[in-house]
């Protein structure tokens, strides 16, 4: 039966299970919107783009699965770009669905950027609809892209005129397909021995763990074999910070016991890690030490690795517990000590009871001052997740955020940690909280300008310039 490509479009969506949309309608994405009308699929009406896309991350985030925006041509396009783009440097599914003028004299109509050229800088797959191809197979085809790991956003364009086009067979064959790296059984002998012949030795966890799901994996090898773990930033959550075997996370900002551990090792594998200027402050601190890097992009290597394993990271953990039967568990070389922060203030305080009383759900945090002492604070398991796009680090992030995840199960706690540069940056978000009803807690730490920023001023140049901000009445703003 012949239908318009639009709803082909919608049908493709529901097809790969996704069931909400954030985004707001314009112009030239209205014949997709008209198909959502009749869709069950759940549209989540945004109030920018920008905020659109951080909703998108969230959600994908929560739901360990794909979250969809959309926007109309031009600057709607554009506007998005932050959130795929800070999906882009974390590895997280998302996918932008853009409407874009009518291909008839395309260079003078308004609203017109070559956004499909702009966006492959910062997607798996950035891909046009036309009609050569079944519109389902070109969103589905987006969609398996970002889901197929290493996972990471994807972006769909389609013209008005497409989308208006009428097609005769609406193909929605949606088949997730996992391509294995076969991993090679002399490599994982390899590690087996390193392990045999190690003092000291030690696991750095990154983002790919928990991307991977291989939490189990890591808990089981950690335990039964006595070696300590540290993670990165993003790898928060990969083992639980109340384990003793969890010595905290490492980096400028990291753990004194885990930057300890991390120096002393002797013996490093390190899974599904990006060695960021973050996480690895100086290349120093990795010389003289034997180093396995399990990684599935190529991209995050580290150079000087003894061994580069291109798998994912619960298969190879799998291969290597099968490999270690008759391995001697190693006594614990490095002991976690309990540390109690003697931070004090209002913005230590206000943290303390937050991570006191929320003791399950998600937390979204804003980059900016507070967010150093949040991290530093919170303790992190499978119950407490903590949502951050700290490959691109950008502020607005916390409010748009906490809508997506929120909106994976109902009932889930959500709280977005927020300072008042990137408060004022989202604040329009509270609008779409409100229209929906949603029960997230919003913590606001007011320091009445960009504090982080005020603080590198005055140690660099010993005074600030431009970081103030005028006293707002935050209180008021929020019951508007």
């Amino acid at each position: 039966m012949a239908m318009k490509a639009a709803k082909c479009i919608v049908k493709a969506l529901e097809k790969a299970k996704v069931s909400v949309v954030f985004g707001i309608p314009g112009r030239w994405v209205l014949p997709i919107y008209e198909a959502l009308r009749s869709s069950k699929i759940r549209h989540v009406l945004m109030r920018d783009e920008r905020g659109a896309s951080y909703a998108a991350y969230g959600y994908a985030k929560a739901r360990k699965w794909v979250g969809v925006c959309l926007s109309t041509a031009g600057p709607g396009a554009l506007n998005a770009l932050p959130g795929i783009a800070a999906a882009y440097r974390d590895h997280i599914p998302v996918t932008l669905i853009s409407g874009q003028v009518s291909e008839e004299n395309v260079e003078a109509s308004v609203e017109y950027v070559d956004a499909l050229s702009i966006y492959r800088h910062v997607t798996k797959a950035a891909l046009k609809i036309s009609l050569a191809e079944t519109p389902s197979n070109t969103v589905l085809k987006a969609l398996s892209s970002s889901l197929t790991p290493p996972t990471g956003p994807s972006y769909v364009e389609a013209s008005l005129g497409l989308q208006l086009s009428e097609i005769k067979n609406c193909k929605t064959d949606f088949q997730l397909t996992i391509k294995n790296n076969t991993l090679c059984e002399e490599d994982v002998t390899q590690v087996v021995k390193l392990l045999n012949k190690a003092k000291r030795p030690l696991i750095l966890a990154g983002h790919g763990v928990i991307l991977a799901k291989a939490h189990k994996s890591l808990q089981s090898f950690s335990i039964k074999y006595g070696i300590p773990v540290v993670t990165s930033l993003l790898g928060r959550g990969a083992l639980s910070e109340y384990s003793n075997l969890n010595l905290g996370w490492i980096g400028l900002r990291g753990n004194e016991q885990a930057n300890l551990a991390l120096s002393q090792c002797d013996v490093l594998i390190i899974l599904g890690c990006r060695l960021s200027d973050l996480t690895i402050t100086s290349r120093n601190i990795l010389v003289g030490k034997r180093i396995v890097h399990v990684e599935l992009d190529e991209r995050n290597f580290y150079d000087k690795a003894d061994l580069k394993i291109k798998a994912d990271v619960k298969a190879f953990l799998e291969c290597l517990l099968k490999h270690m039967k008759g391995f001697t568990k190693k006594p614990l070389w490095f002991k976690k000590k309990r540390v109690e922060y003697a931070y004090k203030g209002v913005m230590s305080k206000a943290l303390k009871s937050v991570f006191k009383h929320v003791r399950k759900g998600f937390f979204t945090i804003d980059i900016g001052q507070h967010a150093i002492l949040a991290l530093t604070l919170a303790k992190v398991s499978h119950k407490k997740s903590l949502i951050i796009p700290g490959g691109l680090a950008p502020m607005g992030f916390a409010i748009p955020a906490a809508i997506g995840a929120c909106l994976v199960k109902k009932g889930v706690e959500v709280v977005a940690l927020v300072g008042d540069g990137g408060f004022q940056m989202s604040c329009s978000e509270l609008a779409t909280i409100s229209q929906l009803n949603l029960p997230i807690k919003i913590v606001l730490f007011n320091n009445r300008g960009l504090g982080l920023i005020r603080q590198q001023q005055e140690a660099f140049y010993g005074v600030s310039y431009e970081t103030s901000f005028k006293d707002v009445d935050y209180v008021k703003l929020a019951e508007s």
